[in-house]
């Protein structure tokens, strides 16, 4: 079967008044909007570290809190940005997760982490998939969690020099499990 195209149409009063025909076009129509709106359903989750946040030794984990959802989701994109950039070295980042126990075990969710360096601009950002001076882009290995499945943000290496900010944006959508 092949899936309607994604449309954002309007229906109109006269295709769904009192003893209007319902047509073929109806339907498509209804399925064209319903395709819009579930490929670009999604939610997101912040982690921010405002201010110069190379004053801690890394690893350490962002004061943000975790994320964590009470339905299956899935990631669709990660997002890091920088503030100030440094002088010297890597501000490198790590999404980790586990599922719903009480187990203290995280996985990372990256083959290559987000991260970015002093040849990065100030203020810039890098997504999965892009090319960028200065920075190396975000690869995950796993984009589907459970019900409940907690993720964090550490940070892993920092850059020297006067930085400020860095924050990661992922972008998270419900995930059919039948």
């Amino acid at each position: 079967m092949v899936a309607l195209t994604d449309r954002r149409f309007i229906i109109q009063n006269e295709e769904t008044k009192f003893k209007a025909a319902c047509s073929e076009s109806v339907f498509q129509r209804m399925g064209s909007v319903n395709n819009f709106i579930v490929n670009r359903e999604n939610t997101q989750h912040d982690f921010n570290l405002n201010g110069r946040y190379n004053i801690i030794t890394p690893p350490f984990f962002f004061p943000d809190g975790f994320m964590s959802y009470p339905w299956a989701f899935e990631i669709v994109d990660v997002h890091m940005m920088i503030g100030d950039v440094g002088t010297s070295g890597f501000t490198e980042l790590d999404l980790k997760w586990t599922n719903d126990t009480e187990s203290l075990s995280y996985a990372s969710m990256f083959t290559t982490k987000p991260k970015a360096g002093p040849t990065a601009a100030a203020y810039s950002s890098i997504r999965v998939g892009q090319t960028k001076t200065g920075w190396t882009a975000p690869v995950l290995s796993k984009t589907t969690f459970d019900a409940y499945d907690k993720i964090k943000a550490d940070i892993t290496d920092v850059m020297g020099g006067p930085v400020s900010g860095v924050y990661l944006k992922i972008y998270v959508r419900p995930r059919d499990t039948v």
